[in-house]
């Protein structure tokens, strides 16, 4: 066993939760991905979205344990505890990488077009989207197979009707205020809209509806975010 599934089992237990199951509830994570994670000794085949909660079950920055798994941190002290549920979500936030430049690649490889955006940012899903033949981009984002794309059935400026946008999943607290991000809140898909992010405070998200007239959308708590999207580029 790796040191990274060595110190998550120590901290797991640590912090009360003596199994894998025990950390998969608590983190929200399915147990499946968890046993994985300890198996392989390292986070490379979890999204970050699923990063972010684990980090955040354990009471450590994605900062830390990512460097953890990069091999440049041994171990993260009993004593260095973030509690994500009482500071802001800045505290804990990674820095920011380079963005991933786009690839283009064969048709029925590229990444899927899952639905449209509607005027002031509620989102349609395509209901009968398939592997075989659903639509897609003809861009794939090397080293996030995750990506996804929508497209826009209305302006969002800076970007036009007709421009499809490509998405990476991400962990809420890794939002940033200023950025057009995509929010699924409660337990459907369906209540996923495209929002900007005026601003952070107290774990509560303050937004906008994405257009002109920057309307005032009701604030979400982290905690409330099922899934959260960052834009990756924009698509003709």
């Amino acid at each position: 066993m790796g040191s990274m599934s060595k110190w998550v089992l120590h901290r797991a237990r640590a912090l009360g939760m003596p199994t894998a199951g025990a950390l998969a509830d608590e983190s929200g994570i399915a147990l499946q991905t968890v046993e994985a994670l300890l198996e392989a000794g390292t986070l490379a085949r979890v999204g970050r979205s699923a990063r972010g909660y684990l980090a955040r079950a354990l009471k450590v920055s994605l900062r830390d344990l990512e460097s953890l798994d990069a091999g440049s941190a041994q171990w993260i002290p009993d004593a260095r505890r973030v509690d994500l549920d009482r500071l802001s979500p800045a505290v804990a936030r990674p820095r920011l990488a380079p963005a991933p430049q786009a690839a283009p690649c064969a048709a029925g490889r590229g990444i899927p077009v899952y639905g449209r955006i509607m005027e002031r940012g509620a989102v349609e899903h395509f209901d009968d989207w398939t592997p075989l033949d659903g639509r897609r981009l003809r861009v794939r984002y090397p080293g996030i197979p995750d990506a996804f794309a929508l497209e826009l059935a209305a302006d969002v400026p800076p970007h036009h009707s007709g421009t499809s946008l490509a998405f990476q999943i991400l962990a809420p607290a890794e939002l940033q205020p200023g950025e057009l991000a995509l929010l699924t809140r409660g337990d459907s898909l369906a209540e996923t809209r495209l929002c900007e992010i005026e601003r952070i405070d107290s774990n509560t998200l303050h937004l906008l509806a994405p257009a002109e007239l920057r309307v005032p959308l009701p604030p979400a708590a982290l905690g409330d975010i099922l899934r959260a999207g960052r834009i990756l580029g924009a698509h003709a």
